[in-house]
């Protein structure tokens, strides 16, 4: 019963036991995990229940030797469980830390910023925000050498990152936030309120706007990745109670760090509401311009749904004729390109990100779909009419003369 620990490396009884555990429900691998650990618990007490010595006829054998080995292949086994566990545990709060790091640099320096919340509203938010990889920014994050102290990355690692396992499907990868180049990056940023009264150098207003909406930017990021952190945050708790009772519980430093993330994302959710009663007029003003913008576009779809209805080839009043098809594929393609749907539709996308950019909700028109499934339609149909007529009118021009029926 025990020749799998000899024959079998615990690098690659860990790859299989990950890539079979892949198709299971990922929202259990917790305590699917923690049973495999008990049972390499459990075969441990099994080889240490073994007799030490053992006699066969006239032989008497000495297996102190073989069960030293065994009892050493298995703990081997069960530390490479445990130990891609660490290292995991690991990645996931280095991973929030380096977010919220990253987000409380961006809050502050729009808080900080001289005369917050008296910008006068752009036309339209351009992203002030500049991807970059966590990875990149995660030697920043006030927990950047947990990965270190709890080792590096195992190599039989075949998980990216066991708190998407939470989620019940693989995370999509997100990106850190950063001021986009020419507003900078000021270093660190620490979660408590004295970094708001760090004097700054005064920013002319448009750079003040950008400031703005970074961190508007940035406030659309954190709500988006609310479920996410705190899906990572109860992983991070529930792994490290079951290190502990596997026997191999994390160390002070890396428990209070855990400890501390769960603390520094509460303290950055405080930190959007501050900055959002900071931002209030500026805010307010890019509502009331965006009020306007929606105004303006309900009223452009209105008119082009009047026009579409009014101008649309839903009919003919004449005999309809082959001639009557590519006046009716004319109106349409005219319809189309003289600020049709798809144009229109691009704005509503536009508005609807500047909606969720100050966390505002918005409907999109109906009338504008059925416009454009109208045109479809009527495309398709006068399509169907050009085939049957020019095929009638073949038809018709066919001489029958000796044709034997």
């Amino acid at each position: 019963p025990f020749e799998h620990l000899w024959k079998k490396t615990p690098k690659s009884v860990l790859q299989e036991y990950l890539a079979a555990d892949e198709v299971l429900d990922q929202a259990g691998f917790l305590s699917r995990f923690e049973m495999k650990v008990q049972q390499l618990h459990a075969l441990s007490e099994q080889i240490q229940a073994l007799p030490a010595t053992s006699t066969l006829g006239w032989l008497r054998v000495d297996a102190r030797l073989f069960k030293q080995s065994l009892l050493t292949c298995a703990s081997k086994l069960s530390h490479a469980f445990t130990r891609h566990l660490q290292t995991q545990l690991g990645r996931c709060v280095a991973d929030v830390s380096a977010f919220i790091t990253s987000a409380a640099t961006v809050l502050n320096d729009a808080i900080a910023a001289p005369g917050a919340g008296s910008a006068q509203p752009s036309p339209a938010p351009s992203p002030s925000i500049k991807p970059t990889s966590r990875r990149g920014t995660a030697s920043h994050s006030p927990s950047a050498g947990l990965a270190a102290s709890l080792g590096a990355s195992s190599p039989h690692s075949t998980r990216s990152s066991l708190a998407g396992s939470l989620l019940g499907q693989a995370r999509p990868k997100r990106q850190s936030i950063k001021l986009a180049a020419g507003l900078g990056v000021r270093g660190e940023a620490s979660l408590d309120s004295a970094s708001l009264c760090t004097p700054r150098p005064p920013v002319s207003g448009e750079s003040r706007k950008e400031r703005y909406l970074a961190a508007l930017h940035c406030g659309q990021e954190v709500r988006a990745r609310t479920k996410e952190i705190a899906a990572q945050l109860v992983f991070a708790d529930e792994s490290a109670a079951l290190l502990a009772r596997s026997g191999a519980a994390l160390s002070a430093s890396v428990q209070n760090q855990v400890e501390a993330v769960a603390r520094e994302w509460r303290s950055l959710q405080k930190k959007l509401l501050h900055m959002k009663e900071a931002l209030a007029h500026f805010i307010s003003a890019e509502t009331q311009e965006l009020h306007r913008a929606v105004i303006a576009y309900r009223a452009d779809v209105e008119a082009h749904r009047m026009r579409f209805t009014a101008t649309a080839p839903y009919a003919v009043t004449a005999e309809l004729t082959l001639a009557c098809v590519s006046p009716a594929l004319e109106v349409l393609q005219g319809l189309e390109h003289d600020g049709g749907p798809e144009g229109l539709m691009g704005v509503g996308r536009s508005l609807k990100a500047r909606h969720d950019l100050l966390d505002l909700p918005y409907e999109p028109l109906a009338s504008l779909s059925a416009c454009k499934s109208e045109a479809t339609a009527l495309r398709g149909m006068w399509d169907m009419i050009a085939r049957f007529l020019s095929s009638h009118e073949e038809w018709r021009a066919q001489s029958w003369t000796g044709v034997d029926a």
